[in-house]
């Protein structure tokens, strides 16, 4: 992560804790095991919000190529907890083309456990990406299955994750089939998807 921002975003963390709320779910969403352990979220100020912004989207307009990249969404802080399971998902396409997952802190049961996020790439190998706090890693969510289906061994794992998208990435062209059809069976990204090469540009 950048110098500076991991420690802000700590800084704010642990100084806004009294702010945590348990994190509300759709009765049908699969994604997290909260039925057997809740999530909860510490809400980052318009400020803070501001900052990530300023600070990670000229990252990501380099990731892929010196594009421009709009901003779409920032949400966190989560939090999860001893036993979470992220199971292995793609987020909503037209919304969360190019996607940055910061790691806020850890506090884990061993100092040499990681809880690694899992990403299958299109020629279906699984790449594990292990993270420490201050890090980060890029990453397509809307087209790259992704998730931590391993349970979290630990007491605290909290992130905060960034959406963009580009001109070119429209939310309701998106929407139509064919679209659709290529984004699932392209054997080539329609954006850069190296795990190596997103999270050696993030640190």
């Amino acid at each position: 992560m950048p110098d500076g921002l991991h420690e802000k975003l700590y800084k704010f963390y642990t100084d806004h804790t009294n702010l945590r709320k348990e994190e509300s779910w759709a009765r049908d969403s699969f994604q997290i095991n909260e039925h057997e352990v809740r999530t909860s979220v510490v809400p980052l100020s318009g400020d803070m919000i501001q900052e990530c912004i300023r600070t990670i989207q000229p990252l990501v307009d380099k990731w892929i190529g010196n594009e421009p990249t709009k901003y779409r969404t920032l949400y966190g802080l989560r939090e999860y907890y001893h036993g979470s399971v992220l199971k292995t998902h793609v987020d909503r396409v037209g919304t969360h083309a190019l996607g940055v997952i910061l790691n806020v802190h850890q506090d884990m049961d061993d100092d040499t456990e990681d809880w690694d996020l899992e990403m299958i790439g299109r020629d279906g190998k699984k790449d594990f990406v292990p993270m420490k706090a201050g890090e980060m890693v890029f990453y397509e969510p809307g087209s790259v299955p992704h998730g931590r289906p391993k349970p979290m061994m630990g007491r605290v794992y909290v992130n905060a994750f960034l959406h963009f998208y580009t001109d070119y990435w429209d939310l309701e062209l998106t929407q139509d089939s064919k679209i659709i059809d290529r984004i699932k069976n392209t054997t080539t990204p329609l954006l850069p998807v190296d795990v190596g090469v997103s999270k050696e540009l993030a640190r």
